[in-house]
């Protein structure tokens, strides 16, 4: 990806303008908040709210106080969302980021119809995730001691294996997937 940045000084006025000539498309969480500083003019900010008004965002005016710089939120926008998270029952059990993808464990209270689980799933992402993602998602809460649990053992396996409703990856996909009833699963199993 090319990058130009051009930085420009008039007086007391500064300019930093970044110029990115291929953009990704990123999606609407990621990016949450915009800090003005005290001598933006409302046109700007308005601009910005205007420009934004189809996303969660929260603008905020930064100015010193006590030898820092404080902030206060000035306005916020709200995104209006396909799908209706509120009407899904559900706890998240942990959450890890690294640069390229999240990952999320999520205790699910609701129905298991697969109809319901897949718009359970496009509801999160619409409301959550940023980056490419993984939802791990779970009938059984006491499951979380065994999330970071590694090699598991073989009964510490089927516990965690019987816990999934399903392993979602990607952005677009919400097949009802168990990638841990695998050949393992069913070598211990047949073993007991």
């Amino acid at each position: 990806m090319k990058t130009k940045t051009l930085y420009r000084t008039v007086g007391e006025k500064e300019m930093l303008l970044i110029i990115e000539s291929n953009f990704k498309k990123f999606p609407p969480s990621a990016i949450t908040g915009m800090y003005f500083g005290t001598k933006t003019s409302e046109i700007v900010k308005e601009s910005f709210y205007e420009l934004f008004k189809e996303l969660d965002m929260k603008f905020y005016e930064v100015f010193p106080s006590n030898f820092k710089l404080d902030f206060k939120l000035i306005n916020e926008t709200k995104r209006k969302l396909k799908y209706n998270l509120a009407k899904f029952h559900f706890e998240i059990l942990l959450y890890k980021i690294n640069v390229s993808h999240e990952s999320y464990y999520i205790f699910y209270k609701g129905s298991r119809r697969e109809s319901e689980i897949k718009e359970f799933v496009l509801a999160f992402r619409e409301k959550f995730c940023i980056k490419e993602n993984s939802l791990y998602i779970f009938d059984n809460k006491e499951i979380a001691n065994l999330i970071d649990v590694y090699p598991k053992n073989d009964d510490q396996y089927i516990k965690y294996a019987d816990s999934i409703i399903t392993v979602s990856d990607d952005w677009e996909e919400s097949i009802i997937n168990n990638p841990f009833k695998d050949f393992k699963y069913n070598e211990i199993i047949n073993n007991k």
